[in-house]
């Protein structure tokens, strides 16, 4: 005998106005409407981007504390990038400096295959083992990320271990 709880379907959605009404309330929770980017597709408008910084400490490091973006296009969430090589390798194990390279050349990789580029990124999240050596090579992190203005908002995670002995893995967040 079927339960209540298993008999029950969810709705069928036929259009795609129908569908953006229903997805509206999680939309709205994520920081995205359906209709404004749907406004914003047609019209063409390139999102409006603002840094929200109640202070300017963050400056010297290359960073926002926060980023609005008014009516975005298209979003594209990166999988965390590190210093692995076209067949998966991790290229400069123990090199902070050079992984962080390779793991911010495969993130232009992936931007490029989304048809972006570093300017469009509103935040990274940086994981590593060792976070006093990260913070040592933060030139070569601020080298790659002042092109994007505002500069993105930034996460910086100790963790214990990464995938194959990686020091550093790179998450971002684009916009358009």
């Amino acid at each position: 005998m079927k339960s209540a709880r298993n008999s029950r379907q969810a709705p069928v959605r036929s259009s795609r106005q129908s569908s953006a009404r229903w997805l509206a309330p999680f939309a709205l929770g994520l920081g995205l409407c359906v209709t404004c980017c749907e406004r914003a597709e047609a019209e063409g408008a390139k999102p409006a981007r603002a840094a929200a910084n109640p202070w300017e400490w963050q400056d010297q490091f290359g960073y926002s504390q926060a980023n609005s973006v008014q009516e975005p296009k298209r979003v594209v969430y990166l999988s965390g990038q590190a210093a692995f090589d076209q067949n998966g390798t991790l290229q400069h194990a123990g090199d902070m400096a050079q992984q962080i390279k390779l793991s911010f050349d495969n993130v232009e990789q992936v931007l490029e295959a989304a048809g972006m580029s570093l300017d469009n990124v509103t935040r990274l999240t940086y994981y590593t083992t060792n976070v006093e050596e990260l913070l040592a090579n933060w030139s070569e992190v601020s080298a790659r990320v002042t092109v994007a203005q505002p500069p993105p908002a930034i996460t910086v995670l100790g963790v214990t271990k990464l995938a194959q002995d990686a020091l550093v893995e790179i998450e971002a967040t684009a916009v358009e």
